[in-house]
C-alpha cells in the first residue's frame, strides 16, 4: 500500500503543476490518474488493516485532491470506490472529516475556484459514500439539500445532475432522520424544476430524485393530505411524455415507486396524523394508488398516446414489483392490484385509434407476465387464479372485448406457469371459457382456444371430454350446415379442438386414438362438402386438420391422398373467378376465409412431407404448382369493384397464407414457374412508386447484434419489454395456426398488422428463393429494389414523402441484408458477379448518405458494404478500403464520420483472419486519422466499436496495436461528460477483446492486464445498459480462463448472480454459462458457497429453454459432487423444494441472490436508482413452478447414482460402524417419508416420479436385513407407506402413467421378500396388480393414448412376469410359510393367468421384432402382436427396451405359465428368440446393463426351461426345433466361446446342454441330423472344458474346474441315457459314439477330475453293455460296442506301460485305468457269427494284469492291482463261477508277488511298499477264502496250497524287535491263518501236517509272538487301531466313479 501512496503522490505533484498553470488535466495525465487510483484501489482491497491505517490520510489527502481539480468520470467512479475501501478496511472516524471537507468545498469559501468538473467529481463520491455507508452520514443531510438546491442552477449539466443524484442518495437512506419528511418535500419541489430541464441527464437525474422520494417511504408527500402525491404524479405523468425515450422510462420507473410508496408504513402513519378533512381522500389514494395509473392508461390510449400507455404500464410494473419485495403486500392486496388493472381493459372501447384493443391487451398482458407471474410464487398463482375466475364470471355478459382477450391470455399464461390445477378449479375455468368460444370476434375465439388448451396441459384428466364436447357440437354443426343454432360456435369449437390436439398430444397421457379418427371423419365430412356444412364448420375443420397433420401418427393416409382436402383450392382460374362473382357480400369473404383456413392447413401438411422431402418430392412439386395456380388466381380475381377494408384484409389474409405455405416447401422441388410467380407477388412492395408502402418490422433482427450498442434501439428490463416497444399490432393481425408450438407459448400474439406480416413474410421467401433462381431473376431483383431507393430520393420532403422514403429504405435494407447471407449459396458468372457487386454498393451507399441521420441505416450500409466486400473478394475489398482511407474527415458532419468508420470496421469483421492482414495498418491508421481530427462524443463510441470490430477479427494478427488501443480508449473514457452506457460498454468490449487477443499473454501484472481491468471496472458505473453487464460477464469468462488464481470463487460468485436475474437474455446466457464453467472445473466450491438455492431461483424465474438446460446443468454438476461428501444436505434441499416445505431456499441460512430488506425505512442499504430494485430469491414460502420441481425430482432420483463407490452407504451395519459419515442407509427414513409424501401429493405430474422413488429404495435397501431384528429385512419396518402408495397407485382417479411406476413397486416388493411374512397382503398387492389386465378386454374403454395404455399393458406383464418367475423358482425367493409362494401363484386366475401368458409371448415377440429392425424402425413396418400405438413401436425407450434383451424375464415366465397347446404354439419363437439374444450378446449389441454374460445366461436359462417345461407338460419338443437349439448351443460353444468366460456362465451352458440332451426321447437319435450335432455338442464340450490341450485352456483361459468337469458328466450322462435307450432296438451307433468318445477324453485329459468323472461314464457303459448281454444274448450291437472298446482300452492301457512308467503322479491314473479293466474282466462278449467262439473279457486282461504283477513292476503298483482285486472279488461273491474262473487265473501270480515282498520285508529292502503289498497278497487269499469256504472244499484246499506256504513265510521270517515291518506282516499273517484254521481247517491242517517239527515249532512260535504284539497296541487304542497288518479297505472305491 506504501508504494501505492507513493504513486498518487507523485501523479497529484505532476497535476497540481498542471493546474497551477490553469490548464485542465490533459488526457495522459488523466489516464496516469486513472491508474493509479485502480491500483490503490485493488490493493486496498487486500491490505492488512494496519497497512492501510499508516497510509489512510496521505491517501486520502491525494485522492480528494484529485476530485477537487476535476477528472473524468471513470476516475471519480474509481476515486469514490477507493475512498469506500479506505473508510470500510481502515479508519472509519475519517469518514465524517472528509465528507466535511467535500461538502466545504463546493459549498464554503472555496466553491467559487472549484471547477464544474471539479464539484462533478465531488458531487459523485459523496453520493457513492452515502450509498455506501447510509445513515452514518445522515447529519449531512441537510446540507446536502443546500447544496443541491445551490448547485442545480449551475450552467453546466454534469453539476446539476450529479447534483440531483447525490440528493437523490440522502433521500433513499435517511429515512428516519427528523429533516427527511421536509427534505423529501423540498426534493419534490426541486425535481419538479428540473423535470423541465433542457438536459435529458438532468431529466433523468430528476426522475431519479423523485424514486428517491418514494424509495424512502414518501413521508414527505402525504404531510398535506395528498398534495404531494398528487404533485409527484403529475411531474412523473408529465415526464413520461417526454421525446426521449430514455427519460421517460425513467420516469415511468419514479412513478412506479412513488404510487407503491402508498403501501409503506410512513404513509399509512401519515393517515393517522393527517386532518379530519383530508382524511377521506388520503385514505382513498393509499386504498387504492394504482388506480392513478389504471385512470391515465386509459387516457392515454383515448389519446391515441402509445408510447405513453406503455410508459404506464412499466410503471405500474414497478408499482407491483416494489409492493411485493419491499413493503411485503400480501396476495389480497396484490391479486386487487392485478384484478383492477384487468378491469381497466373493460374501459378500452372500439371507437378510439384501431391498434387501441390490442395494444392495451398487450400492455396489461405485459404488465401481468413480468409482474404477477415473475415475481409471485406457486401459492400466490393459484390464489390469483382463483381471483381471474370470479373476474371473468362476474363480467361473463359484460365485457369489451380488451377485456375479453386479456383475461382469457393472463388466464393461459398463469395456467401455464402453474403446470397444474385442481380438479374443482379446472371444472370451473373451463365452464367460464366455454362459452367463449361462441364470440363473435376471431380474437377472442383463438384466445379462448389457447386458454382451453393450457387448462388441458394443467389438469390432463378433463382432456378426452372437453375433446369430446368440441368433437359433438361440431358434428353437430356439421349437421346443421351453418343454418341452425348448433353452428354458432363451430368456429370456436374448431379452434378449441385444434388447440387441444396440439398440446394434449405431446403430454405423456396424450390423446385416445379414437378421438383422433374422429377427429378426422369431421375434417373429412366438413371438407369434402364445404357448402353443406356451413363456412364456420368448414373453417374448424381445416383448424383440426392442421393440427392433426402437425401429430405424429394421427393420420394414417398416403400422402397423395390427403390433397383431396385442398380440392376447392384447385379449382380452373376461370371457375373460381365465376364463383366469386356470383358471391356477394359476406358469402365471398365466407368462401375466401375457407381457403385461408385450408392454406394454413396445406403449410401443415407440407411441413410434414418436408421431414421425408424425398420420398415426397413428387407431392411437394404439385402442392407448389397448387399454390402458383391459386395465387395467380387471386391476384387476377374480379373482385377489385368489391374492395372494402374486411375484403382487403382477408386477401392479404389469403396472400399471407400462401407465401407462408410456399415458404416451407423446400425450393428444389418447388416449380420453376411457382417460383418466379411468387418472386414477382413478393417484390411488390418495391413496383409501387408514390404509393405508401408498409414497412418491415425485420430490420432489427437482421442486424448484427454486435452493434446494438450503437442504436437506435435500446434494450428495456427484458426481451418482453424490448417487444412491448416494438409493439405494432391492430385488430386486423394475421391469424396463427394451432399447429404451431410458438403461437401456444408466444405472449404477444398481434404484434404485428396483416399487411406488416406479408411483407416480412414475402422478403423471408425471397432470401430462401434468391439461390435458387435464373440470373435473369436475380437481376430483376436487385434492379427492382436499387430502382426503388432511387426514386424514393425524388418524392419530395413532406412528412407522408419522408415516411414512403424510410419505408422504402427499410425493406430495401431487409431484402439486401436477407441476400447476403444466401449469395455465397448461389452460382453466379464472373459478369454476373460483378453485376451483383455493382448493384448492392450502390445501395449501401444511398442508405448512408441520406440515412445518415439513422443509426439503422448506416449500420445497415455498413453490412450491405462488408457483405459486398466478402462476396466479391479481396480485391473488391482492398479498392473500397482503400477509398474510404482516402476521404478527408475534416469538415465533415458527425454522422458522415460515423458512417466512414463503421464502414471499416464491418468490411474488416466480414472479412477476418488472413484476409484483414493486408488491409490493417491502413484501416488503424484512418481510425487514429479520425481520432486526431476530434469528434464528438457520441462518434468517439462508433469509432471505439469499429476498433473493436478489427481488433476482434485480426486475432492475435492484431498484437502490436493492442496498446494503442486501449489508451485511446482509456483517455476517450477520461475526458467523456457522463456515464453513458454505451460508451462504457465499448470500452469495456475493447478491455475484453484484449484478452482474446494475447491469450496466454494475458497474465496479471502485464500492462494490457491493468488496463483492460481499468477499462471493464469501469463499466460497473453504468446505469440500465445490459451491454455493460454482458462485458463484466465476459470478463470473468475471461478471468476463469486466463487468469483463475487473481481472484477467489466467492468474490466471483458475488459478481454473477445478480446477472441470473437481469432482464436481457444475453447478460442471463453468459452468467449462466460461465456458472457452468465454475461447476465443470471447480464443483466443490460451488457446493461449498451453497449455490444450488441462487440456480433453482433463477431457473424458477427463467423462460429461455437454454439458459434453463445451462442452469440444469450446474446443478446437476454442483450436487453430483456434492453427493459424494455430504448427500444429506442434497437431499434434504430437494425434498425442500419438491414438497414446498421451505420454499426455494432450502436449508436453514440460504439467502439466495440478496437480503430482502424487512421495512421501507431500514437504511444503509442506499437508492438503486432507475433499474429493478433487487429481489430475495423467494425467501418465503412460496414454492418453486412446476417445472423446477420435477427437474428437481429428477435429480433426487439420481442421488443413488451420483454418492460416492462406498459400501457403506448400503450396508447399515457397516453405516453404523462408522457414525462420522454421511451414510444413505442411515436416512431411508427420511427418504421413504419423501417418496410417500410425493407419490400422495396433489401434483399429478409428481406423483409418478415418487412411486419411483420409493421403487429406487427398494432396489438398493430391499434386500437389507434389520439390525434389530433378526430375519427380517430393513424394508419391512416401512411396509405401511410402501403399501399405502401402492393403494393410491391403483385408486380409480389414478393416472395410468402412476399405476405403471406401481406395477414396477409392486413387482419389486414382491422379489424382494418386504411382504414375504403376510401371505394375506401378498395376495391383495397381486389382485391390485391383476386390476390392470383390465386393459386386455377388447370393450374396455380407453381413455388416454394407446402408447400409454401399451405402457401400463407392459408395465402389468412384465410385473406379473416377475412375480410368476419368483414364485416358480426363477426369482428364487423365500417361502417362509411353507408353501406360500404356491398359494401366492394360486391367487392368479386360470383367466388372468392365460391373459399373462400369452402377453409374455406376445410382448416379447413385438420386442424381438423391434430389436431385429434396429434403429432404422420407423423405416419398416412390422404386425405388432401387443403394441396397438404406432408411436410406442417406433418410441426410443420401446427399442431400447427390446435391444436392452431384459424381455428375456418374459419367456421365462410364459414357460413357467402355460400349458401345453400355447407351448407348442411359442416353441419356434422361443428358439428364435434364445438364438437372438446369444448373438446380440456375441456383437455387444445388447444394452442389457448387467452385461453379455447376464444375456447369455438368461437365453439359456430359457432355452432349459423350454425343455423342462415339455417334459412337465407330458410334451417334446418338435425334431425341428429341437436341431435348432443343438446348432445354437454349438455355434455358441464353437463361434462364441469368449461369452463362457466365467464360472457361473459356463455352468449354465453345461447345464442347459444337458438339459435339451435329456429332454428329447432317444427315438431322435434315428434322425442322423439330430444324432450327428448331440453328438457334436457333447464332444464339444469336453473339448472345451476338460484340458483336452486346446478350448479355453488353450487360450489363456481358467483351467478346469470341477463344476465345468461336473457339468460335462452331466451332459454325457444324459447322452449315454439316449445311447442306452436306442441298444434295445439295436440302435447302437450312438452308444458307440459316446463309449468311444468317453474313452477319448478319459485318455486324453489333463485333469484327474475329468478322468474320475469319466471313468464313472465308462464304468456305467460296460454295465449297460453286460445288462443288454444279459438280457439278449444276440445283442450284436452292444457285444460289438463293448468288445471293440474292451480290446481298445486293455491295448491302450497295455501302451502306458504302466510296469515301467508308474509313478506317484500317475497314482490316479493307474487306479483308474486298472479299475476299468477289473470291470472288463466280468465281461464274456458273445462270439461275433455262429461259427465263432465266445471272447472273456478275463482273457483281454491277463497280460495287462500279469505284467503289472511281475517282478519288473514296482512294490506300489502290484500292491493297487491287489487291492482293486481285493474289492471287486469281495462285492462278486455272488458271481462263484467268475470269481473261480479269475483266482485260478491270477492266485499263482499273486502268491508269487505276495513271496517276493515277503522276502523283501525280511531283508528290509523297501520295508514300506513291500510290507503294503505283502499284507493286500495275504488278503487277496483271505478274500478267496471267504469266497469259497462254504460251498467249495477243493477250491479252498487249492487256495490254502497257495496261501499257507506265504503265511508261514510271513510268521517265520525273524524277530520283529529288529525289524518293525516283519513283526506288522507277522500280525496281518496271524489273522489270515486264523481264518484259514477257522474257514479252511482241512487245507491248514494238511500243510500243518506236513511241515517238519521245527517248521511247526517255529510257525507256533510266531503265531504266539504276532498274537501277543496285537493284543497290546488293540487295548492301549481303545479304538479300531490301525494296527499293522490289519485288512484294510481299497484306498481307491470304485463308488467315487459312480459306480455304486
Amino acid at each position: 500500500m506504501e508504494a501505492c501512496r507513493a504513486d498518487l503522490e507523485a501523479v497529484a505533484k505532476r497535476v497540481e503543476a498542471s493546474a497551477k498553470k490553469g490548464a485542465p488535466i490533459d488526457a495522459p495525465l488523466q489516464v496516469e490518474v486513472l491508474d493509479a487510483v485502480c491500483a490503490a484501489r485493488e490493493n486496498a482491497s487486500v491490505s492488512p488493516k494496519e497497512d492501510l491505517q499508516a497510509c489512510q490520510r496521505k491517501v486520502e489527502e491525494h485522492v480528494t485532491k484529485f476530485l477537487y481539480l476535476g477528472v473524468g468520470p471513470p476516475i471519480r467512479v474509481a476515486a469514490s470506490e477507493l475512498l469506500c475501501e479506505l473508510f470500510t478496511r481502515g479508519d472509519n472516524i475519517a469518514l465524517y472529516s472528509c465528507v466535511g471537507k467535500l461538502q466545504d468545498w463546493i459549498n464554503g469559501k472555496e466553491a467559487r475556484k472549484v471547477s464544474d468538473g471539479g464539484k462533478a467529481s465531488i458531487l459523485r463520491c459523496l453520493g457513492r459514500l452515502v450509498d455506501v455507508f447510509g445513515t452514518q452520514l445522515g447529519s449531512g443531510f441537510q446540507e446536502s439539500l443546500t447544496i443541491a438546491q445551490k448547485l442545480y442552477k449551475n450552467q453546466s449539466a454534469v453539476v446539476r445532475e450529479e447534483a440531483l443524484l447525490m440528493l437523490a442518495s440522502y433521500v433513499s437512506v435517511c429515512t428516519r432522520d427528523r429533516f427527511a419528511c421536509q427534505a423529501q418535500e423540498q426534493s419534490l419541489k426541486l425535481a419538479e424544476r428540473a423535470s423541465r430541464d433542457k438536459s435529458e441527464s438532468v431529466r433523468c437525474a430528476s426522475s431519479r430524485l423523485l424514486a428517491a422520494v418514494g424509495f424512502a417511504g414518501g413521508q414527505g408527500l402525504f404531510t398535506n393530505g395528498t398534495a404531494g402525491f398528487d404533485e409527484a404524479v403529475r411531474v412523473c405523468l408529465r415526464g413520461i411524455e417526454d421525446p426521449s425515450r430514455k427519460v421517460a422510462a425513467s420516469f415511468s420507473d419514479a412513478l412506479g415507486e412513488v404510487t407503491s410508496c402508498t403501501a409503506s408504513t410512513s404513509a399509512q402513519a401519515a393517515l393517522g396524523a393527517c386532518k379530519e378533512a383530508k382524511r377521506p381522500q388520503l385514505g382513498k389514494v393509499l386504498e387504492n394508488p394504482t388506480q392513478i395509473l389504471c385512470a391515465a392508461f386509459l387516457r392515454s390510449l383515448a389519446e391515441g398516446k402509445g408510447r405513453t400507455s406503455l410508459c404506464l404500464t412499466l410503471a405500474l410494473r414497478r408499482c407491483f414489483r416494489q409492493m411485493r419485495s419491499r413493503y411485503h403486500c400480501g396476495d389480497d392486496k396484490l391479486c386487487f392490484v392485478v384484478t383492477q388493472a384487468l378491469e381497466a381493459l373493460n374501459g378500452v372501447g372500439t371507437k378510439g385509434p384501431a391498434n387501441a384493443v390490442p395494444l392495451a391487451q398487450a400492455c396489461l398482458v405485459y404488465f401481468f407476465h413480468s409482474g404477477p407471474l415473475e415475481v409471485l410464487g406457486n401459492a400466490s398463482h393459484a390464489f390469483l387464479l382463483g381471483r381471474l375466475a370470479k373476474l371473468m364470471d362476474k363480467y361473463k355478459q359484460k365485457a369489451s372485448l380488451a377485456f375479453r382477450l386479456g383475461i382469457l391470455q393472463c388466464s393461459r399464461l398463469l395456467i401455464q406457469k402453474l403446470g397444474s390445477v385442481e380438479e374443482e378449479e379446472a371444472e370451473g375455468l373451463l365452464k367460464l371459457i366455454l362459452p367463449q368460444l361462441s364470440h363473435d370476434s376471431e380474437l377472442v375465439l383463438q384466445e379462448a382456444a389457447l386458454a382451453s388448451s393450457s387448462l388441458l396441459f394443467a389438469y390432463p384428466k378433463i382432456s378426452e371430454r372437453a375433446i369430446n364436447t368440441h368433437l359433438e357440437r361440431l358434428n353437430a354443426a356439421t349437421a346443421a350446415g351453418g343454418k341452425d343454432k348448433a353452428a354458432g360456435g363451430a368456429l370456436g369449437h374448431g379452434f378449441a379442438l385444434a388447440a387441444a390436439l396440439s398440446v394434449v398430444s405431446k403430454l405423456e397421457l396424450g390423446i385416445p386414438e379414437r378421438l383422433l379418427r374422429g377427429s378426422f371423419r369431421f375434417c373429412e365430412l366438413a371438407c369434402s362438402a364445404p357448402d353443406a356444412s356451413g363456412p364456420s364448420a368448414t373453417r374448424a375443420a381445416y383448424a383440426v386438420l392442421a393440427s392433426l397433420l402437425s401429430v405424429e401418427d394421427a393420420v394414417d393416409m398416403p400422402p397423395r391422398d390427403l390433397l383431396k382436402f385442398f380440392d376447392p383450392l384447385t379449382g380452373d382460374k376461370a371457375a373460381l373467378h365465376a364463383r366469386w362473382k356470383k358471391l356477394k357480400g359476406r358469402g365471398l369473404l365466407d368462401e375466401l376465409e375457407s381457403h385461408g383456413s385450408a392454406l394454413r392447413a396445406l403449410e401443415s401438411l407440407a411441413r410434414r412431407l418436408v421431414a421425408d422431402e424425398k420420398q415426397n418430392a413428387e407431392v411437394l412439386q404439385f402442392l407448389s404448382q397448387l399454390l402458383a395456380q391459386y395465387l395467380s388466381a387471386l391476384v387476377e380475381a374480379p373482385i377489385a369493384g368489391k374492395a372494402g377494408e374486411e375484403l382487403a384484409l382477408t386477401i392479404q389474409q389469403l396472400q399471407l397464407s400462401l407465401v407462408r405455405a410456399f415458404a416451407v416447401l423446400p425450393v428444389a422441388s418447388s416449380a420453376p414457374k411457382a417460383k418466379q410467380q411468387f418472386l414477382k407477388v413478393c417484390a411488390v412492395s418495391f413496383q409501387v412508386a408514390g404509393v405508401q408502402v408498409p414497412r418491415s418490422s425485420l430490420l432489427r433482427r437482421r442486424l448484427c447484434d454486435l452493434d446494438a450498442s450503437l442504436g437506435p434501439w435500446g434494450h428495456g428490463y427484458d426481451e418482453l419489454e424490448d417487444e412491448l416497444w416494438a409493439y405494432e399490432g391492430s385488430l386486423l393481425s394475421p391469424r396463427f395456426s394451432f399447429d404451431d408450438p410458438g403461437t401456444l407459448s408466444a405472449v404477444f400474439h398481434h404484434s404485428l398488422s396483416t399487411e406488416t406480416a406479408l411483407l416480412d413474410t414475402s422478403l423471408e421467401l425471397i432470401t430462401k428463393l434468391f439461390a435458387h433462381l435464373k440470373w435473369k431473376e436475380q437481376k430483376y431483383f436487385l434492379e427492382l429494389v436499387v430502382h426503388a431507393m432511387k426514386q424514393s430520393l425524388n418524392v419530395g420532403r413532406s412528412e407522408k414523402r419522408r415516411l414512403h422514403r424510410d419505408a422504402i429504405f427499410t425493406n430495401a435494407a431487409c431484402a439486401l441484408l436477407g441476400l447476403l447471407g444466401v449469395l455465397k449459396d448461389a452460382t453466379f458468372k464472373k459478369d454476373a458477379k460483378a453485376a451483383v457487386v455493382n448493384a448492392l454498393l450502390p445501395c449501401a451507399k444511398i442508405l448512408l448518405e441520406e440515412g445518415v441521420a439513422e443509426p439503422q441505416y448506416v449500420r445497415a450500409s455498413a453490412e450491405v458494404a462488408a457483405g459486398v466486400c466478402d462476396f466479391g473478394g479481396e480485391n473488391i475489398a482492398k479498392s473500397l478500403v482503400k477509398s474510404l482511407c482516402q476521404e478527408q474527415v475534416g469538415g465533415q458532419a458527425p454522422d458522415s464520420v460515423k458512417g466512414l468508420v463503421l464502414w471499416l470496421g464491418a468490411i474488416g469483421r466480414s472479412l477476418g483472419g488472413i484476409s484483414l492482414t493486408g488491409l490493417q495498418d491502413g484501416m488503424v491508421k484512418k481510425l487514429q486519422q479520425i481520432v486526431g481530427s476530434g469528434i464528438d462524443e457520441a462518434a468517439q463510441v462508433w469509432l471505439l466499436h469499429s476498433y473493436w470490430l478489427i481488433a476482434t477479427a485480426s486475432g492475435p494478427a492484431f498484437i502490436q496495436h493492442v496498446s494503442q488501443m486501449l489508451n485511446i480508449a482509456t483517455q476517450v473514457s477520461v475526458l467523456s461528460t457522463g456515464h453513458e452506457a454505451a460508451l462504457l460498454q465499448t470500452v469495456a468490449r475493447i478491455g475484453n477483446a484484449v484478452v482474446g487477443i494475447l491469450g496466454p499473454e494475458f497474465s496479471p501484472g502485464k500492462f494490457a492486464f491493468r488496463r483492460s481491468n481499468v477499462l471493464i471496472d469501469g463499466a460497473k458505473g453504468a446505469e440500465g445498459g445490459d451491454g455493460a453487464q454482458l462485458e463484466q460477464v465476459l470478463h470473468i469468462q475471461q478471468l476463469l480462463l486466463f487468469a483463475p488464481h487473481v481472484s477467489t470463487t466467492s468474490a466471483l460468485l458475488g459478481i454473477l448472480k445478480p446477472f441470473l436475474r437481469t432482464g436481457q437474455p444475453a447478460v442471463r446466457m453468459a452468467a449462466a454459462k460461465t456458472l457452468r464453467h465454475l461447476a465443470e472445473t471447480n464443483p466443490f466450491s460451488l457446493a461449498e458457497e451453497g449455490v444450488e438455492h441462487d440456480v433453482i431461483s433463477a431457473l424458477d424465474r427463467e423462460s429461455e429453454p437454454e439458459i434453463q438446460a445451462t442452469l440444469r446443468r450446474v446443478f446437476i454438476v454442483v450436487m453430483e459432487a456434492g453427493c459424494g461428501e455430504v448427500p444429506t444436505r442434497w437431499i434434504q434441499f430437494c425434498q425442500n423444494i419438491i414438497l414446498n416445505e421451505t420454499g426455494s431456499a432450502g436449508v436453514e441460512g440460504a439467502v439466495g441472490f440478496g437480503d430482502d430488506e424487512d421495512d421501507d425505512e431500514d437504511g444503509g442499504g442506499g437508492f438503486g436508482g432507475g433499474g429493478e430494485a433487487e429481489e430475495p430469491a423467494e425467501a418465503e414460502a412460496t414454492g418453486s413452478c412446476l417445472e423446477t420441481r420435477e427437474f428437481v425430482m429428477e435429480c433426487l432420483c439420481s442421488v443413488f447414482r451420483w454418492v460416492a463407490d462406498d459400501g457403506r452407504h448400503w450396508d447399515v451395519s457397516k453405516a453404523q460402524g462408522s457414525p462420522d459419515g454421511d451414510w444413505m442407509v442411515l436416512k431411508l427414513q427420511n427418504l421413504v417419508n419423501s417418496g410417500y409424501k410425493i407419490c400422495t401429493g396433489n401434483l399429478p405430474t409428481l406423483q409418478p416420479k415418487g412411486i419411483h422413488l420409493l421403487n429406487i429404495l427398494v432396489e438398493k435397501f430391499g434386500d437389507q436385513p434389520d439390525p434389530d431384528y433378526e430375519g427380517h429385512q430393513l424394508m419391512e419396518q416401512y411396509q405401511a407407506q410402501l403399501l399405502s402408495a401402492l393403494r393410491s397407485a391403483f385408486e380409480k382417479s389414478a393416472l395410468p402413467t402412476m399405476t405403471t411406476v406401481g406395477l414396477e413397486l409392486a413387482a419389486s416388493l414382491i422379489e424382494k421378500n418386504i411382504l414375504s411374512s403376510d401371505i394375506g397382503t401378498l395376495k391383495r398387492v397381486v389382485a391390485l396388480m391383476c386390476k390392470c389386465l383390465d386393459y386386455f378386454d377388447p370393450q374396455h374403454e380407453v381413455h388416454y393414448s394407446d402408447s400409454v395404455v401399451d405402457r401400463l399393458k407392459i408395465g402389468a406383464i412384465e410385473s406379473l412376469s416377475k412375480l410368476i418367475c419368483h414364485c416358480g423358482g426363477g426369482g428364487g425367493g423365500k417361502d417362509p410359510s411353507g408353501g406360500g409362494n404356491e398359494d401366492l401363484l394360486g391367487s392368479l386366475s386360470p383367466q388372468n393367468r392365460a391373459v399373462v401368458s400369452r402377453g409374455c409371448v406376445d410382448l416379447s415377440s413385438d420386442y424381438l421384432a423391434r430389436a431385429f429392425i434396429g434403429e432404422d424402425g420407423p423405416r419398416f413396418s412390422y404386425q405388432s402382436k401387443f403394441i396397438k400405438s404406432s408411436r410406442m413401436r417406433k418410441s426410443r425407450d420401446f427399442l431400447r427396451d427390446a435391444t436392452g434383451l431384459g424381455w428375456l424375464r418374459l419367456i421365462e415366465a410364459f414357460l413357467l405359465s402355460s400349458d401345453g397347446e400355447s407351448l407348442k404354439d411359442s416353441e419356434a419363437f422361443v428358439c428364435t428368440a434364445a438364438e437372438f439374444a446369444l448373438t446380440q450378446a456375441q456383437r455387444g449389441g445388447n444394452r442389457e446393463p448387467r452385461g453379455a454374460s447376464h444375456v447369455v445366461r438368461a437365453s439359456l436359462g430359457i432355452l432349459s426351461e423350454l425343455f423342462r417345461t415339455c417334459k412337465r407338460l407330458g410334451g417334446v419338443i418338435a425334431p425341428t426345433n429341437c436341431s435348432r437349439v443343438l446348432r445354437t448351443l454349438d455355434s455358441l460353444l464353437r463361434d462364441r466361446v469368449q461369452l463362457l468366460g466365467d464360472e457361473d456362465t459356463r455352468k449354465s451352458f453345461l447345464d442347459c446342454v444337458a438339459t435339451v440332451v435329456s429332454g428329447f426321447p432317444s427315438d431322435y437319435l434315428l434322425v442322423a441330423e439330430i444324432r450327428e450335432k448331440t453328438c457334436r455338442l457333447a464332444c464339444r464340450c469336453v473339448a472345451e472344458f476338460c484340458d483336452l490341450g486346446r478350448g479355453l485352456s488353450a487360450e489363456g483361459g481358467p483351467l478346469a474346474t470341477s463344476e465345468s468337469v461336473s457339468g460335462c458328466a452331466k451332459v454325457w450322462e444324459a447322452l449315454l441315457d439316449l445311447s442306452v435307450g436306442s441298444l434295445g432296438t439295436g440302435g447302437a451307433e450312438t452308444f458307440r459314439y459316446c463309449l468311444q468318445n468317453a474313452h477319448f477324453v478319459f485318455r486324453e485329459t489333463t485333469s484327474d477330475a475329468a478322468r474320475r468323472c469319466f471313468a464313472g461314464i465308462l464304468l456305467r457303459c460296460l454295465r449297460e453293455v453286460k445288462e443288454a448281454l444279459g438280457a439278449s444274448s444276440s445283442s450284436l450291437g452292444a457285444a460289438s460296442c463293448g468288445l471293440s472298446f474292451a480290446h481298445s482300452f486293455v491295448e491302450k492301457v497295455r501302451e502306458r506301460s504302466l510296469h515301467s512308467t508308474y509313478t506317484e503322479n500317475a497314482a490316479v491314473t493307474a487306479t483308474l485305468c486298472l479299475s476299468i479293466v477289473q470291470q472288463i474282466c466280468k465281461v464274456d462278449f458273445p462270439p461275433g457269427s455262429a461259427a465263432g467262439k465266445p471272447i472273456s473279457g478275463l482273457d483281454l486282461a491277463t497280460g495287462l494284469f500279469h505284467e503289472c504283477l511281475g517282478s519288473q513292476s514296482p512294490p506300489k503298483l502290484r500292491c493297487l492291482v491287489l487291492q482293486i482285486w481285493n474289492k471287486d472279488v469281495a462285492q462278486s461273491l455272488a458271481d462263484s463261477d467268475w470269481v473261480a474262473r479269475f483266482v485260478a487265473c491270477f492266485a499263482p501270480a499273486a502268491a508269487d508277488a505276495t513271496s517276493s515282498a515277503i522276502t523283501a520285508v525280511a531283508s528290509g529292502r523297501d520295508a514300506e511298499p513291500n510290507l503294503a503289498l505283502a499284507v493286500e497278497g495275504l488278503k487277496f487269499f483271505g478274500v478267496c477264502l471267504n469266497a469259497f469256504a462254504t460251498n467249495d472244499e477243493p477250491k479252498v484246499i487249492a487256495v490254502g496250497s497257495l496261501a499257507l506256504p506265504l503265511l508261514y513265510q510271513a510268521l517265520t521270517m525273524g524277530s520283529s524287535s529288529t525289524n518293525k515291518a516283519a513283526g506288522a506282516l507277522a500280525m496281518a499273517a496271524n489273522k489270515i491263518f486264523n481264518l484259514f484254521a477257522a474257514k479252511g481247517a482241512a487245507a491248514a491242517k494238511a500243510f500243518v501236517q506236513g511241515l517238519p517239527q521245527e517248521k511247526r515249532q517255529a510257525l507256533t512260535k510266531g503265531l504266539q509272538e504276532s498274537g501277543a504284539a496285537a493284543k497290546p497296541a488293540a487295548s492301549a487304542a481303545g479304538r479300531r487301531a490301525n494296527q499293522p497288518g490289519r485288512i484294510k479297505k481299497p484306498t481307491i472305491a470304485l463308488k467315487s466313479f459312480g459306480v455304486k
